[in-house]
């Protein structure tokens, strides 16, 4: 059977086996420049700089599913910035834990 005959063939993208960097969209993450850890180790806080030259950050905490195990999920995540200094600046307003690693 085949998806197409369903409309359902865009839904289900294959990664490619070897994936070249000029192949990846320019709103994907280029490097993750900060990352903390909450004491606990529950969540975890990340700023990055996408490819396209924008700054963004995200916070995830773990959970745990009967089934699948553990797991990060996502809990929120910024707007683009301009700089990381601007990106670093919102993501410690905007994640009460995160002040305490950056005074």
């Amino acid at each position: 059977m085949r998806l197409r005959m369903f409309g359902l063939g865009r839904l289900f993208w294959r990664r490619p086996s070897a994936v070249e960097p000029g192949d990846l969209p320019p709103n994907s993450i280029e490097e993750v420049l900060d990352r903390f850890v909450h004491p606990d180790g529950k969540r975890r806080a990340e700023v990055w700089r996408r490819r396209d030259g924008f700054f963004g950050f995200s916070e995830e905490v773990e959970v745990e599913d009967e089934y699948a195990g553990v797991s990060w999920s996502p809990a929120c995540c910024s707007g683009l910035y301009a700089t990381h200094e601007e990106a670093l600046r919102d993501a410690r307003a905007e994640i009460p834990w995160l002040a305490d690693f950056l005074t």
